[in-house]
């Protein structure tokens, strides 16, 4: 069974992490991607500006999200994430 993620930054780490995942060489999908700079985001991959624009039907999939946030954005993420009842899993 594949697990269904969602990544939350798209810098340096959060992209590589994308493309490994979507070279199928893990048994992961990536359901989506929220990331507030628009100019980063993927065509391979739905993205989100904010996890209020993520649908909540789309939250229900979500296993687990990857936080790939800047340094700093991770107590305040996990706020978000504890408020959403998603589990998560920080970079740093």
């Amino acid at each position: 069974m594949k697990r269904r993620i969602a990544v939350t930054g798209l810098g340096e780490f959060g992209s590589s992490l994308v493309s490994w995942i979507l070279s199928g060489k893990m048994n992961v999908e990536t359901l989506c991607c929220v990331e507030p700079d628009r100019s980063k985001h993927r065509k391979d991959l739905t993205c989100y500006a904010s996890w209020t624009e993520v649908p909540e039907s789309l939250r229900a999939e979500i296993d687990v999200v990857v936080d790939c946030a800047a340094r700093g954005c991770g107590p305040e993420n996990l706020r978000l994430y504890q408020q959403l009842e998603l589990p998560a899993v920080f970079q740093n």
